[in-house]
């Protein structure tokens, strides 16, 4: 395995655990994979990468979440129709264009 591999493994394996704790996984993940891919496909795989995470960290805090139930409820719609909205964008929109949107 050569040392970009082993550095992107690393980074991922960090990423997750960042992601399960408190978020913010991407901070890590995206910038260690825009020198292998383009932007695009550097915040897609960011975002596929780090989902495992993400349910295993709702599975474990469950007990906390459903206290937040009715806060949960609130936010989930606009969180659904933000992520389908951003997806398409993500999806429809040119990687240069992409390119200046993201820092």
């Amino acid at each position: 395995m050569d040392l970009t591999t082993t550095l992107v493994y690393v980074t991922a394996g960090l990423a997750g655990a960042i992601n399960a704790l408190a978020g913010g996984g991407t901070l890590l993940t995206f910038p260690a994979l825009l020198p292998l891919m383009t932007p695009t496909q550097a915040n897609m795989t960011s975002t596929i990468a780090l989902l495992p995470g993400s349910m295993t960290g709702a599975w474990t805090y469950r007990r906390e979440i459903g206290s937040l139930a009715p806060w949960f409820m609130r936010l989930l719609p606009a969180s659904l129709v933000g992520s389908l909205i951003g997806s398409l964008l993500l999806a429809l929109d040119p990687s240069d264009t992409f390119k200046i949107i993201v820092p």
